[in-house]
């Protein structure tokens, strides 16, 4: 924005006036990116932004979950003038999402009145940070990301996301996302892995670098797949069974113009029997009479090290 690449970004903030809403705007200035900082664990329509990009003129940077980009390229299809007008895709590594199930159950296991909140972020004050929420009291309550991510496991997951294929943003320019893996634990900051996939996202990192707006450290291609093996597994090997479990019920699904790795029978049998409990949480995850009883299932499983992590 400082150096007139783009004229705006699509970017997501949570609503001043509803603080458990996301809000997707264009951000025109600094302060307005910065509003938009760390992740939202809830359903985000970036497609609302499609009108107000063909209304307006300039060139336009996407920040979007794989799934945003890849809606967002289709729509460009469509209308050619959108086309003309996104400059840059930059698409955050996501494993998948949650519904706003999962933060009402996490207020609700917290003893928060949503009423009471000023304000609301599942994820700020560093890496990997605290779920942050202001009350009208100006009180400030604060649960680390291990404390309280983990207990959601699969209960909260929209169907969809559990036949995704793409983990890293494969048809965005850019590609970011948090690097899991104990050489990093220790980081506060947060490095963040990059993956730029053309000439043109290369040369605006670079010249960020050059600039001092960022610092770069080159790492091998083997410890970003180190680093997010499980999600990777999962979104390449997993989907493959249970886009056959939607066919056997007779439910849509996606047909993606994918070669899905070949798996043996052993792991499809591992898989099967992993996808059962995944949307077993999910039809849990969606009776809030259930509810009372998944902070337990988390408890038996992380004993059993057995059930499913999605």
């Amino acid at each position: 924005l400082e150096h007139n690449i783009i004229d705006g970004a699509v970017v997501t903030r949570m609503n001043k006036n509803d603080p458990l809403e996301p809000e997707v705007f264009i951000a025109t200035n600094k302060e307005e990116i910065i509003q938009a900082s760390s992740s939202k664990y809830c359903p985000v329509p970036v497609n609302t932004a499609i009108k107000e990009i063909r209304d307006k003129e300039g060139r336009f940077a996407v920040v979007g979950l794989p799934c945003h980009i890849h809606g967002l390229i289709k729509a460009t299809c469509h209308f050619i003038s959108l086309k003309k007008k996104i400059y840059l895709y930059m698409g955050l590594f996501c494993s998948s999402n949650r519904t706003f199930g999962a933060t009402e159950y996490l207020l609700n296991n917290f003893m928060i009145n949503r009423n009471s909140i000023k304000s609301f972020s599942y994820r700020d004050e560093g890496w990997l940070g605290n779920m942050l929420v202001r009350l009208k009291n100006n009180e400030i309550k604060r649960y680390p990301y291990r404390m309280y991510y983990p207990i959601l496991r699969s209960f909260f997951i929209p169907s969809r996301c559990t036949l995704c294929i793409d983990h890293t943003a494969e048809l965005a320019d850019i590609s970011f996302g948090d690097i899991f893996i104990p050489e990093y634990w220790e980081d506060k900051i947060g490095t963040t892995t990059i993956i730029a996939r053309n000439y043109r996202s290369q040369s605006i990192i670079t010249s960020a670098e050059k600039k001092g707006y960022i610092t770069l450290k080159k790492i091998d291609k083997e410890l970003i797949i180190r680093s997010q093996w499980e999600s990777l597994k999962r979104k390449k090997y997993h989907t493959n069974v249970r886009i056959r479990l939607f066919k056997l019920f007779g439910k849509k699904y996606p047909n993606y113009d994918y070669i899905t790795p070949r798996i043996t029978f052993s792991n499809q049998v591992k898989y099967f029997v992993s996808s059962i409990i995944l949307y077993t949480e999910i039809a849990i995850g969606k009776r809030k009479p259930l509810w009372c009883i998944i902070k337990y299932l988390h408890i038996i499983a992380e004993k059993m090290k057995s059930f499913h992590r999605f």
